[in-house]
């Protein structure tokens, strides 16, 4: 089994969850498995998120949680004979290898080019606001996270595909991002790889304390939570932590980086 270890840290990430109020997007306290191996996927240049995600095990290093906050946006209206609406679904290539594209002109015309079915349509309209709510205003609220930091440890029983990971995620093909295109991870995103395991790689890899106003009062060893995550599609299914005691201390990212890759047994580049 190889273990590959990342730092999931940026000013804003979230997390995706189902809507449990409508308007309001939720995001989960930490990585989910499908949100990783999204941006695995990403990295590799491939749109088998589901396959990816078979693949792997995920366990979660809480450094920090961070500070939840909210993003409200507003859409205002567009006036109706000016509305082309591109139906997102129908861009993709069909089961036949074909493409199509739908669109709605805002004039109650209905779908040009339409390969999906009637409920699909019906959707779609109601997506885009069309009909008595045209002209409304759509306010939501979008959770995040600000602040977080966590180490993330997929571990792979295929060596060839961990290798392959690992190259696409120094290397990617599509930036990788932390629940939105907009969340762009801080450096540094991978750490190392290890044939050990998560729990025993998450005792090796220091964690960064640096708010203290001395070296002093900054501890050397500290105690973590370990989370392992799993489900897809925001169903994100969280076992009970386990606590991981003697992590080690360092006050910048630069040590991390190097601790992670020259003085653990099995890391490499």
């Amino acid at each position: 089994m190889t273990t590959i270890a990342l730092r999931i840290a940026a000013p804003i990430q979230t997390w995706g969850q189902y809507r449990g109020v409508k308007g309001t997007t939720p995001t989960s306290g930490f990585p989910t498995k499908s949100g990783v191996a999204g941006l695995i996927a990403a990295c590799l240049g491939t749109r088998d998120i589901v396959g990816v995600s078979e693949q792997f095990t995920l366990k979660v290093r809480v450094d920090d949680p961070g500070t939840l906050t909210s993003d409200f946006q507003v859409a205002s209206p567009v006036p109706v004979t000016k509305r082309t609406y591109v139906n997102r679904r129908n861009l993709f290539p069909n089961v036949d290898g074909t493409k199509s594209i739908n669109l709605f002109n805002g004039e109650g015309e209905g779908l040009t080019g339409v390969t999906s079915s009637g409920k699909e349509y019906s959707k779609a309209l109601r997506h885009f606001g069309a009909g008595d709510q045209a002209d409304t205003y759509v306010i939501s609220e979008r959770k995040q996270i600000s602040g977080a930091d966590f180490i993330v440890f997929i571990e792979v029983d295929n060596p060839e595909a961990a290798a392959a990971w690992v190259q696409a995620i120094q290397f990617p093909i599509y930036p990788p991002c932390l629940g939105r295109k907009a969340n762009t991870p801080t450096w540094p995103l991978y750490l190392t790889t290890s044939e050990l395991t998560a729990e025993a790689l998450a005792q090796l890899i220091p964690t960064v304390q640096n708010t203290a106003s001395s070296w002093e009062e900054i501890p050397k060893t500290t105690s973590l939570k370990l989370y392992t995550i799993s489900g897809l599609k925001a169903r994100n299914i969280t076992s009970p932590p386990s606590e991981i005691n003697g992590i080690p201390v360092v006050t910048a990212n630069i040590e991390q980086v190097k601790l992670a890759r020259l003085d653990i047994p099995a890391g490499r580049k």
